[in-house]
């Protein structure tokens, strides 16, 4: 089987509860494990593109959002399910980068 499945993080696997800048507030969406595990036996490398524009705006610093990514990882593990990869765009939108979604700067 060809190809990745490529996942948004926040309201797509984990609750959006906007500039999460905690690791505590990491928390599953109901569904999220289950479908994550289907999709990991399927074969195909699953991905995480992200925009977090926390980062860019001053909202969030980039400790704290490598702080939130590890706790992420760490909850979805433990559900027996590992990335192939996790990219986010650290800009805000009137930077006009190439990376920030819906731009493909992420999937290259």
């Amino acid at each position: 089987m060809n190809g990745a499945v490529f996942l948004d993080r926040d309201g797509t696997v984990i609750d959006d509860t906007g500039y999460l800048d905690d690791p505590a507030g990491v928390r599953l969406m109901a569904g999220a494990a289950a479908g994550l595990r289907l999709l990991d036996r399927t074969g195909r490398p699953i991905v995480v593109v992200s925009n977090q524009s926390g980062i860019g705006r001053g909202r969030i610093t980039k400790d704290a959002a490598a702080m939130v990514h590890q706790r992420f990882v760490e909850i979805v593990a433990a559900e027996g399910v590992d990335f192939a990869g996790c990219y986010y765009c650290p800009h805000a939108p009137m930077v006009g980068c190439t990376c920030r979604k819906p731009a493909t700067g992420l999937f290259d």
